[in-house]
Parts: C-alpha cells; sequence; structure tokens
C-alpha cells in the first residue's frame, strides 16, 4: 500500500534546544500518514537552505541523515548537527526534511513547505562571539593562542616575558634603533629609506678585528701601504700630505717613454732563454706571434708554446693550421696580457715539435713602485 506522508504547518514549527557546548540542536516533530499521525519507523533527511521555496536556493552545510527516527502517534524528535559553519553569518535560513519507511529503497518524500529556523540555533555562534563587554576573573585560561586572531599591539597592557627594553638595548633612547626595511636594508641611526644593503647615520667604529672583503682578506688598518696598476692614476692632488707625500702628486703617465718598449724577434729553436727580467722592472707580455712548417709533422699535433720562470707559467695553443706540399704549416697572432717579476729568468720551449721559428714576443717593460711619491701616475 502506498504511504502518503505529510505534515502540517504547525506540526513543523521547529521546537528546537540547544545543547550545551555543542553546534547539535534537537529537532521534534509531527508527522501525519495521510491525515491520520503516522507510527513506525522512518528514514530521514535534513538540509539546510538559504531560501524559503522548495527547489530554490543553494544547501548551507551537509546533509543530516538519520535512518532510524521512531514515530509515535505522529510525533517524533532527532539530534541534528550542522556544525557551527551555516550559522556564522546570522542570515535566514530554512530546514527541509525528506522522510521515508525505514528499509525502504525508493525516494525521500520531501515534506513543504520548508521551516524557518527561529533564534535558538544561532546559539551556536557564541563559540566564537564577535565581541564581548567584559571577561571575569573566572575566565583565566579559558581563551588559548589557536583562539585568537589578531589584536591591535595598545589593547594589551602588562610585562611580556623576555622583551626588549631600553635597559636590554644599553639605555639607548627612542630615536637611536635599527629598522630593516621590506628590501632587506639594515637601517641603523636613520630611518631614510636606501637602495644600500646597510646605511648607518654616524661613524662606524671596529673595536675589535677589522673588515673583511669579499676575497676573504681582512683589513685591521687604515691606509695604502702600495699601489699596483698599469694605467693612469686620476685625482685631484688634494689631501695627499697625510700619505706622506708631496702635494700635487708628480705626473707621470705610463704612456710615455717610462714605459720601455720590449720585444724579441726571429727567435727559432726548441727553447732555451726568452729574457732576463731587470731587477726594479716588471715584464708586461702583449703579443706572441709564431709561423712555424715542418715536413715531419702528421695529423694535429697539438702543439704548445710554453713560458715559464720561478714563479709562474703559461702557455699558448696555435689553432690556426694548413697542410701544404712536402709538410704541415700554422701562424699564430695571440695577444696576451701577463707580468712576470723581476729577476725572473723566461725560459720558452716548443712542445711536440722538434723545434719553432719565426717567433716573436712583444711588451714592455715598467720601473716597480717602491712608495707612493715614485709611482707612475697622473694626479
Amino acid at each position: 500500500m502506498k504511504k502518503v506522508l505529510t505534515a502540517f504547518i504547525l506540526s513543523f514549527s521547529l521546537l528546537l534546544s540547544i545543547n550545551a557546548q555543542t553546534t547539535s540542536v534537537t529537532y521534534q516533530g509531527r508527522l501525519n500518514d495521510g491525515a491520520a499521525p503516522a507510527n513506525g519507523v522512518y528514514e530521514m533527511q535534513f538540509k539546510l537552505f538559504d531560501n524559503p521555496n522548495s527547489g530554490q536556493g543553494t544547501q548551507q552545510g551537509a546533509t543530516v541523515t538519520n535512518s532510524s527516527v521512531a514515530v509515535a502517534g505522529g510525533v517524533f524528535a532527532v539530534v541534528l548537527d550542522f556544525g557551527a559553519a551555516p550559522f556564522a553569518s546570522g542570515a535566514n535560513l530554512f530546514l527541509e526534511v525528506g522522510v521515508r519507511p525505514a528499509g525502504n529503497p525508493g525516494a525521500y518524500t520531501t515534506l513543504a513547505p520548508r521551516q524557518k529556523l527561529n533564534s535558538v540555533p544561532y546559539a551556536v555562534k557564541s563559540n566564537s562571539a564577535g565581541s564581548a563587554d567584559a571577561l571575569s576573573n573566572a575566565c583565566t585560561g579559558c581563551i588559548q593562542n589557536a583562539q585568537i586572531n589578531s589584536l591591535d599591539g595598545n589593547k594589551v597592557t602588562g610585562t611580556v616575558a623576555n622583551a626588549a627594553n631600553a635597559n636590554q638595548l644599553g639605555g639607548l633612547p627612542t630615536q637611536r634603533f635599527v629598522k630593516y626595511e621590506e628590501s632587506g636594508a639594515v637601517l641603523i641611526g636613520t630611518s631614510t629609506p636606501t637602495t644600500s644593503t646597510l646605511a648607518v647615520g654616524g661613524v662606524i667604529e671596529s673595536t675589535s678585528g677589522g673588515l673583511k672583503f669579499p676575497d676573504g682578506s681582512e683589513q685591521t688598518s687604515a691606509g695604502l701601504t702600495a699601489v699596483t696598476t698599469d694605467s693612469t692614476l686620476a685625482g685631484d692632488g688634494t689631501n695627499a700630505a697625510p700619505l706622506g707625500v708631496s702635494s700635487p702628486l708628480a705626473t707621470r703617465d705610463l704612456d710615455n717613454p717610462a714605459r720601455q718598449p720590449f720585444s724579441v724577434g726571429g727567435f727559432s729553436t726548441h727553447g732555451g732563454t726568452l729574457v732576463t727580467v731587470p731587477a726594479g722592472k716588471t715584464l708586461v707580455v702583449e703579443f706572441v706571434v709564431c709561423t712555424q712548417f715542418h715536413s715531419s709533422l702528421a695529423g694535429n699535433p697539438n702543439p704548445e708554446i710554453s713560458f715559464s720562470w720561478t714563479t709562474g707559467n703559461f702557455s699558448i695553443y696555435p689553432t690556426n693550421f694548413f697542410n701544404v706540399p712536402f709538410g704541415y704549416y700554422f701562424n699564430l697572432n695571440q695577444p696576451v696580457k701577463v707580468y712576470i717579476p723581476e729577476n725572473s729568468v723566461v725560459k720558452v720551449f716548443f712542445t711536440s715539435l722538434p723545434s719553432f721559428k719565426n717567433l716573436f714576443v712583444s711588451g714592455y717593460f715598467f720601473d716597480n713602485p717602491t712608495s707612493l711619491t715614485n709611482r707612475r701616475g697622473k694626479n
């Protein structure tokens, strides 16, 4: 026999009660089977919507299903728990109920109309009250860190454990401070924005140690002990006296005759001494030129012209090779920039071949500086 389930509006007036400290509510209603009060066990589904009309609106929260609801004389009571989220906004909500006999696989019969929730279910929001005028002393420990979202600092009074204060900062007044910018810059004693990594509004003093540079070297005292360069020194000639030199500095550019040219040409041998650098001089090698022809070369011999002295060496590898009748030919014209110190005996060797021809090496000597007063510079 087909059962027709109906409900009267009055029988669905929400008789709800809030269970303390939970989000559950008790729902009581009256269910009729046709014109008579229903009896037996029923399956019921409960949903919340933001619209009073069936088939319209958006469901709020999850569906609550109870598969064994006892109905006696048309009266039933169930416990519903939709959680706190659907009630958080305080907007009007409407309860929709679906019913079918227990064990019946058929569809639920949706009862109409949806019932508007009264104020009692909204009490679940008290777990996260929007405001409170005051808290009693009995609330000690009832609010934990995780329950506090945010709070203005000027709303907090009292002593904070391990907080920095003027005594812990050496008694500094408020205008002396360290500021960390969003860009990563650190400001000390100044609040002016900067594009540098560190800006200091005052004198930097090292009471121990010194300054460390990216190459790992440290400077522990002020002043220059030497200046080494093979190019022009520039300046306005002022403030030279603290350096122990006359002012202005003597003008003597490295490009004038103080730079003594050096060249060796027509060198043809398997190897030997190229030059001995005089005392007080530095040799700068700038060009190496060489041509070679040899009938015994086969394939790519990967020849190497090697220069060496007591404290250093460098090598050049010719890359332009040409096959010619009865032999192999290459030419080399390569710029270099090699500094060779005084008293060095520079030797040259040609590997992979018994000899080389027409080796030409050029560059220049310049005087080693002993102090800033005799440095080849330009003020």
